[in-house]
């Protein structure tokens, strides 16, 4: 019991593999009657399978939910960087990221980065968009 609260099956197995080297064979033998009786599953317990089970699950919904979220992110990348827009001039780019944000329902203003110096950079700017989706 205290093995197999304390150490992952490898562990387990390494730690007995290196005992048994150097235990009287007498010692062996109850050594194994042990490690049997720590992996069959009629010796843990159902709480621990299930929060095992739940812990699979959780981790099998990240992932699938990072290959969606990176495709998405990629294709999205690769579209933007087919409109190539100098500063202050991103009208295109911004009307891309509206389109997504209404797509997804998610609340945003625009105007935002106008240019102050049109001296300097040409374009009038104001194509800036903060969108906001909450603090987590």
């Amino acid at each position: 019991f205290f093995l197999r609260r304390l150490l992952p099956d490898a562990g387990r197995v390494m730690i007995a593999a290196a005992c048994r080297q150097r235990l009287p064979k007498p010692w062996v033998s109850s050594l194994n009657t042990c490690s049997r009786a720590i992996s069959s599953s009629s010796f843990q317990d159902k709480e621990t399978k299930q929060q095992v089970e739940q812990r699979d699950d959780l981790q099998t919904e990240i992932s699938r939910r990072t290959q969606t979220l990176k495709s998405f992110l990629t294709s999205t990348r690769r579209s933007l960087h087919q409109i190539p827009e100098l500063m202050y001039q991103e009208n295109k780019t911004s009307r891309y990221i509206q389109g997504i944000l209404q797509e997804h329902d998610i609340p945003y203003s625009t105007g935002w980065g106008v240019n102050k110096n049109t001296h300097v950079f040409p374009g009038e700017g104001g194509h800036g968009i903060v969108a906001d989706i909450g603090s987590g």
